[in-house]
């Protein structure tokens, strides 16, 4: 499978190099929670269960996905398409942290406890919640790029 993984980043990071190709983020965004199910959840799972820890790469991007559902960048406002529900779920989630009536941690168990969208509830993969929570409070506290250095 590593060799898959390699052939298919190369292939990816290929894609996004050719300057003939115009690709918009909130366009390939476009039902995010979704993609995310169906095409990294399955990844993090096995990662977890194979070697007993969390894929920090994959924890990282379920918090990256969850900060970009705020819709909100640098002070600007951003359009993010998906379904309805995740749309008002996210709006009022994220105004509630705003707010303080909830900090990041309860943010993310919001999310990752959703059995109707995960087809299981998230919070009971141990350390799940906490690892995506901090990701994602140095998102929130250093910047996208300064969040992700270490991972790189």
């Amino acid at each position: 499978p590593r060799d898959e993984l390699e052939s298919f980043a190369s292939a990816v990071t290929g894609r996004f190099r050719n300057p003939y190709i115009k690709h918009q983020l909130l366009s390939i965004a476009l039902n995010g929670m979704t993609k995310f199910r169906t095409r990294i959840l399955p990844q993090l799972l096995a990662g977890q269960k194979a070697n007993g820890t969390l894929p920090a790469r994959l924890t990282f991007a379920l918090a990256a996905l969850i900060a970009f559902y705020r819709g909100e960048r640098n002070g600007e406002t951003y359009p993010v398409q998906d379904d309805a529900h995740w749309l008002e779920r996210y709006q009022q989630l994220w105004s509630q942290h705003r707010d303080r009536v909830i900090g990041t941690q309860e943010l993310v168990a919001i999310v990752l406890a959703e059995k109707d969208h995960w087809e299981q509830d998230l919070t009971q993969v141990p350390g799940l919640v906490e690892q995506v929570a901090n990701d994602l409070d140095a998102i929130l506290e250093k910047g996208m790029r300064e969040a992700v250095r270490p991972l790189c």
